[in-house]
C-alpha cells in the first residue's frame, strides 16, 4: 500500500501511468512495452489522470486479470512477464 501511495503522490511520468480502465490493446502494448526498454514501470489501473483513485469492479478485476497476460503474449516480442 505504501508503494501505490508514492506512486500517486509522484504521478504520472516516465515509469508511472495511470488508466481508468484497461486501455486499447495496442496502447497497453506499446506502454510496456516503453516501460520495458527503460528502467521498468508501473500501470495503475482504477486511477485517473489527477491521481484520485476511482477503483475497479470486482468483474473487471477478474477480466484484467485474465486479458492483460494474453494482451501482452499477443502483442510483444520477445515475451515479457507481467
Amino acid at each position: 500500500m505504501a508503494t501505490l501511495r508514492a506512486w500517486l503522490l509522484m504521478g504520472e511520468g516516465k515509469t508511472v501511468e495511470f488508466k481508468v480502465e484497461l486501455p486499447w490493446t495496442n496502447q497497453l502494448a506499446r506502454t510496456v512495452c516503453a516501460f520495458a526498454n527503460r528502467a521498468g514501470g508501473v500501470v495503475c489501473l482504477g486511477v485517473d489522470d489527477n491521481g484520485q483513485v476511482v477503483g475497479l469492479s470486482d468483474e473487471q478485476v477478474t477480466d484484467y486479470l485474465e486479458r492483460i497476460p494474453n494482451i501482452l503474449y499477443d502483442s510483444l516480442s520477445p515475451m515479457l512477464l507481467p
